[in-house]
C-alpha cells in the first residue's frame, strides 16, 4: 500500500510538479490581477402567466447590470441566461418587483456592482376583446378654396383584443395623422392604426385604406358697381351704366375677382332708334353662374 502511494506521487514528477506550477501561477494571476468593470444585457423572461391576463405596461425587455471581477473572467463572459420572472400566482393591478442580484446567472468571482433598472414595474390585467370605429387623423387644413367632402376608411370597423382597463370604455381607434396642407384633389392612402401606448396582443389588421374626397369650394360674392359696356356702333344715351352682380363658383377663381374682371354689356347693334329696353348680359368664367343681377334690363336712348 506504501509503495502505491509512493508511485502515484513519483511516477511522472515532472509533468505532475509542472501542472502544479501552472495551476499555481494561475491562481495568483487571477488573485493578484487588477479587478475591471464591464456592462452586460440580461434579457428578462416573464414566465407562466395565465392564459386569460396580460402586462398592460410593461417595456422591460432586458436589465443592464454593471459588474466587477478579474479581467480573464469578465473576458470570457458570453451570453447571460434570462433572468426570469414567474407570474403564475399574479393578480390584477400594479406592482413592484426588485431584481434580485442572487437570481442573476453570473459567474462565481464577479461581483454585481449595479442593476438598471433595480425595480421593474409591472401591471396586470385582464385580456379583453372589443370592437372599435376606425377614424382619420389629420393635421393642417386644406389650401384656400377646397373643402372635405368625404372620408372613406377600410374597414370601418377593426376587432382588438388588449387590455381591459384600456378598452373598456373606447369606442374609437384613430389612425396616424395625415398631413392634408397641401391636398387639392381627391387622394387615397395606406395608414397605419396609432396603437398608442395601448397593450394589444391582437387586431384585425394594423393597417386601413382611406379615401380622401376633396373639392373646390364654392361660394357665393356680389359685386358692387360692375361698369356696363356698350356693344354696337350707335350713338346712344344710357342714363345708368353700373350693375350689381351675384354669382356662385369656385372660391379660388371669385377670392381674387374685382368689380373690373366682370364683363357686363348691353348689345344695340341690332336696335333702332327710340327709347329701348336691352337686357343685361355678363360674361363669367368658367364654372362660376350668374345668381342675380341688378338691373336685369336698362333703357337705352338710340339716335
Amino acid at each position: 500500500m506504501i509503495v502505491k502511494v509512493r508511485n502515484l506521487f513519483i511516477h511522472n514528477w515532472q509533468l505532475k510538479l509542472m501542472s502544479l506550477l501552472f495551476s499555481l501561477l494561475l491562481w495568483l494571476f487571477i488573485v493578484f490581477e487588477k479587478s475591471s468593470e464591464i456592462s452586460i444585457d440580461i434579457p428578462v423572461d416573464y414566465g407562466n402567466l395565465p392564459k386569460n391576463k396580460l402586462i398592460a405596461n410593461n417595456n422591460v425587455d432586458k436589465i443592464s447590470v454593471l459588474i466587477k471581477g478579474p479581467r480573464a473572467i469578465l473576458a470570457r463572459i458570453g451570453s447571460i441566461k434570462p433572468y426570469k420572472i414567474n407570474l403564475s400566482n399574479v393578480k390584477n393591478g400594479k406592482f413592484q418587483l426588485r431584481v434580485m442580484s442572487e437570481e442573476l446567472h453570473i459567474p462565481t468571482g464577479v461581483e454585481v456592482v449595479k442593476i438598471v433598472p433595480s425595480k421593474i414595474d409591472l401591471e396586470i390585467d385582464d385580456i379583453y376583446e372589443k370592437k372599435l370605429n376606425v377614424k382619420l387623423r389629420t393635421k393642417g387644413l386644406l389650401p384656400p378654396g377646397y373643402e372635405l367632402k368625404k372620408i372613406d376608411i377600410t374597414p370601418s370597423v377593426v376587432k382588438v383584443k388588449g387590455a381591459r382597463s384600456q378598452l373598456n370604455n373606447r369606442k374609437i381607434i384613430f389612425t396616424e395623422s395625415i398631413d392634408i396642407s397641401s391636398i387639392i384633389s381627391s387622394q387615397e392612402f395606406d395608414v397605419p392604426l396609432d396603437i398608442g401606448n395601448m397593450s394589444i396582443i391582437e387586431i384585425t389588421g394594423r393597417m386601413v385604406h382611406v379615401n380622401i374626397l376633396v373639392e373646390t369650394k364654392n361660394i357665393l360674392k356680389e359685386f358692387l358697381s360692375v361698369p356696363i359696356i356698350v356693344v354696337g356702333n350707335k350713338k346712344y344715351f344710357l342714363k345708368k351704366k353700373l350693375a350689381n352682380i351675384k354669382v356662385y363658383g369656385p372660391q379660388i377663381i371669385l377670392g381674387t375677382m374685382k368689380p373690373n374682371d366682370i364683363k357686363a354689356y348691353i348689345n344695340i347693334a341690332n336696335l333702332r332708334k327710340g327709347r329701348r329696353k336691352v337686357k343685361v348680359n355678363v360674361d363669367l368664367p368658367v364654372n362660376v353662374s350668374l345668381v342675380n343681377i341688378k338691373p336685369i334690363f336698362l333703357e337705352v336712348i338710340i339716335n
